[in-house]
């Protein structure tokens, strides 16, 4: 999508090869909004669902729609699944309320602010498993960039217990 002279949206880059990709339309509001789904091998051979987003900044009705939407589709049953993106919305939301009522928080506590990227003072970008008794948080960093976007980068490394 075109914005003030430069552009942005969704995109997945991955060392190991993705499969069964998926563009789901979410709630539309003041732009188009989706999430790209693709499925990636963890060593052993299970399949875990990287869903990456960014919902709407302007409606939270379409932010709490979407989060439903996302959750009915990916958390149920015992696939593995990681929910990753610019959700527009601080923890006490309600959206995130919501979707932390099935997934796993990297960042339980809110503490991790990487907006704006200048002095991040706010928590929208999130990293979220489930289910969540089949991850383990090992470490969570913001890495100190201030020029690939308006975020700084939200690093988390997981591991899936079997």
């Amino acid at each position: 999508m075109d914005f003030e002279g430069g552009q942005y949206g969704n995109t997945k880059l991955s060392k190991t090869n993705l499969s069964h990709i998926e563009n789901i339309k979410l709630p539309l509001g003041k732009e188009p909004r989706a999430a790209i789904k693709a499925n990636a091998m963890l060593i052993g051979g299970e399949l875990v669902n990287v869903i990456s987003t960014h919902f709407d900044a302007w409606d939270e009705v379409n932010r709490i729609n979407s989060s439903y939407q996302l959750s009915d589709k990916f958390a149920v049953g015992n696939n593995l699944s990681l929910l990753i993106g610019d959700l527009n919305d601080e923890p006490l939301s309600t959206a995130i309320q919501d979707l932390s009522a099935n997934w796993g928080l990297t960042d339980p506590n809110g503490d991790i602010s990487t907006f704006p990227a200048s002095t991040p003072t706010k928590k929208i970008d999130y990293i979220m498993f489930y289910p969540q008794e089949r991850w383990r948080v090992l470490d969570i960093q913001v890495i100190n960039n201030t020029t690939v976007s308006d975020h700084r980068p939200y690093l988390a490394t997981l591991e899936v217990i079997n």
